[in-house]
């Protein structure tokens, strides 16, 4: 997408209708109860987010893949892993990571050697800037992990340790600086493992699918409670699963991706949580091609699946901002393109890792609004990232709907700085309710409402937005055009 700025042309017309005295008194009568005051804007502004120019920041001899990123919120460093001549056709496989120290890149440093291959690497850092990786030794089958104290990186520990071929672990790191981990075995039943580093040792793996069906390609994220949430690809169903850890058991696996079709796979899932502690989740989905769907639960039930992309996405990915806004990424004709979701539309994808190829991306947000991306693109790992400052609200705002008048349809566009919740009611002249809309939560940004007045009468009416604790009202005047 490219930078600047998009106009909506108000083009306000004049309402030639006479009005009564009555009338302006009701008017005045309805006004005064709802606090309101018209509102009147002539554009309505959009930052659009501006990515920086993509780097190769592995430049190795030998081909590196699967790139993951972190980002240590105490200093700004951003950290990449990845794995180096995984296929062990060179100098022998590694797991190799790079910093971004905000002023250039650092490394990589080999963070370890792999006995026959090395792959799936995954980085997370915890609160004292340490940094924890881990990754699968394709030849035995074990799930390695080791961590940077900030002078060296500590000898690699089996995590896995137990019969059988494990692979694709992922991590993720709670408010306490505890490490919790997930990875599939892979056999004909292979199922979803878990385990869990308490700042000492780690604890005995836990078979925590546990069933005759094979599952694969775990993720994990993890609340403000410290309980994980995980989602995974079922074989049974071919669809994605998902379940979290209440403190004292794991809760009833839920469907999440089901949709009535008769053929197609969903996999490769990725979840994220929002400040509610509410989950989110990307997938694969794979039916007439590969396309990314997102679904996400709202403190009720799940949502219906939607694209996230109009065509493509292989490997989707998926982070959210403070502001609760989801950001996604996916593999779509050989690029890495991005889009970003605020509860009420998606935004216009765009192509980041132009002109190299990409795919296998990963995302990440740090405290400062930036967002970082890394891909795979011919066997390097590329970088780039963007500020969405820019793209949030100041503060809340509800802008004259339009057109007004009106003839059936009328949009009111308003504008949010935080998640909120949102609700949008209708009143006639007589300050009776003639529709209303509750929105739920939505998170920041800006949105356009429209509000259908079909079987409504010509008039004035008036319009009332609440979010949380802000109110606002405005004036629409709808007229019916003479039907020739």
């Amino acid at each position: 997408m490219h930078s600047g700025i998009y106009f909506i042309d108000l083009k306000y017309l004049l309402y030639k209708g006479r009005q009564t005295d009555s009338l302006k008194m009701r008017e005045r009568n309805v006004m005064k109860r709802l606090g309101c005051k018209v509102i009147m804007m002539l554009f309505i502004s959009v930052s659009a987010l501006a990515w920086t120019k993509p780097i190769n920041i592995s430049n190795t001899e030998e081909p590196s893949n699967w790139p993951s990123i972190a980002v240590d919120n105490k200093s700004g460093n951003v950290y990449v892993v990845w794995a180096d001549d995984w296929r062990a056709e060179y100098t022998g496989p590694k797991i190799l990571c790079a910093c971004w120290d905000e002023d250039s890149w650092q490394g990589p440093l080999k963070v370890a050697d792999g006995s026959y291959g090395a792959g799936y690497p995954d980085v997370v850092v915890d609160t004292l800037g340490r940094v924890h990786v881990c990754w699968s030794e394709l030849g035995t089958g074990e799930i390695h992990w080791s961590f940077f104290d900030g002078n060296s990186w500590s000898i690699s520990f089996n995590v896995s340790n137990k019969p059988g071929e494990d692979y694709c672990p992922r991590m993720v790191v709670d408010h306490k600086n505890h490490i919790h981990m997930v990875w599939h075995e892979y056999s004909d039943f292979g199922d979803i493992w878990y385990s869990f580093y308490n700042g000492s040792e780690w604890s005995t793996p836990q078979n925590i699918t546990n069933d005759s069906v094979e599952s694969a390609w775990a993720d994990i994220a993890v609340d403000s409670k410290g309980h994980p949430h995980v989602v995974w690809m079922d074989y049974g169903d071919m669809d994605i699963h998902y379940f979290y850890y209440n403190g004292s058991a794991w809760s009833t696996p839920v469907n999440i991706s089901y949709m009535d079709q008769p053929y197609g796979q969903s996999g490769f899932p990725r979840i994220a949580l929002d400040s509610k502690d509410h989950p989110h989740v990307v997938w694969e989905e794979r039916y007439e091609g590969y396309r990314s769907y997102y679904a996400f639960y709202n403190g009720s039930r799940w949502s219906s699946p939607c694209k996230a992309f109009t065509e493509g996405g292989l490997e989707p990915t998926i982070a959210i901002d403070s502001h609760d806004l989801v950001h996604v990424a996916a593999k779509i004709n050989k690029r890495t393109w991005y889009t970003s979701f605020n509860g009420f539309e998606w935004s216009i994808p765009v192509d980041i890792s132009s002109p190299q190829r990409g795919g296998r991306p990963k995302l990440c947000m740090d405290k400062r609004e930036w967002i970082h991306a890394v891909w795979a693109s011919r066997d390097e790992i590329h970088y780039a990232r963007d500020s969405i400052v820019d793209t949030i609200p100041h503060q809340y705002k509800v802008n004259e709907s339009f057109p007004n008048p009106f003839n059936s349809e009328a949009t009111i566009s308003y504008e949010l700085p935080k998640t909120s919740y949102v609700t949008i009611t209708i009143y006639d002249t007589l300050g009776r309710e003639v529709k209303r809309f509750d929105l739920g939560l939505q998170s920041a940004g800006y949105y356009n409402f429209p509000v259908n007045f079909e079987e409504m009468g010509a008039g004035v009416y008036f319009y009332r937005l609440v979010a949380d604790e802000f109110t606002a009202s405005g004036k629409m005047v709808m007229f019916r055009k003479e039907r020739g």
